[in-house]
This record gives structure tokens, C-alpha cells and sequence, in this order.
């Protein structure tokens, strides 16, 4: 991999990065009419999590637990 900086120039002292294509970090969000509607389930590797309550990719979710019960997988 390459060492860069927050706006992207490298800082390795290994030379320019060779790309054809640059994109803008800060870019307009897309329009409403580009975005997917289809629903994707985020399958978290937690079987009853999946099973009973299973997040949709994209969302945000908040998982609450005590230590030591598997949150982090």
C-alpha cells in the first residue's frame, strides 16, 4: 500500500501515483431517482441476530450487550 495525506498526495517519497482516474472527495450526493431501492439484509456472522432481527445493509442499527456475549465477530 501507499502513504497519502487527507487530500490525497503521497507522502512515501515513493512518487506521483499512477491513476487514469480521479474523484472528488467532497462530490454532490446523487439523485434521489439514482439511488437503489432494493433492500439488502447485512448478515453480521451472529446467527440470532440474522434469525430475529436481521439489519438491512445501509441503515444504521444500534446493538446493545454485555461483555463477553459476542457483539464483535
Amino acid at each position: 500500500g501507499r502513504i497519502i495525506n487527507v487530500i490525497g498526495e503521497p507522502i512515501d517519497e515513493r512518487g506521483p501515483i499512477p491513476t487514469e482516474h480521479f474523484s472528488a472527495v467532497h462530490a454532490e450526493a446523487p439523485d434521489f431517482v439514482e439511488m437503489s431501492v432494493e433492500q439488502e439484509i447485512l448478515v453480521t456472522g451472529i446467527k440470532v441476530v440474522d434469525l430475529l432481527a436481521p439489519y438491512s445493509k445501509g441503515g444504521k442499527i444500534g446493538l446493545f450487550g454485555g461483555a463477553g456475549v459476542g457483539k464483535t465477530v
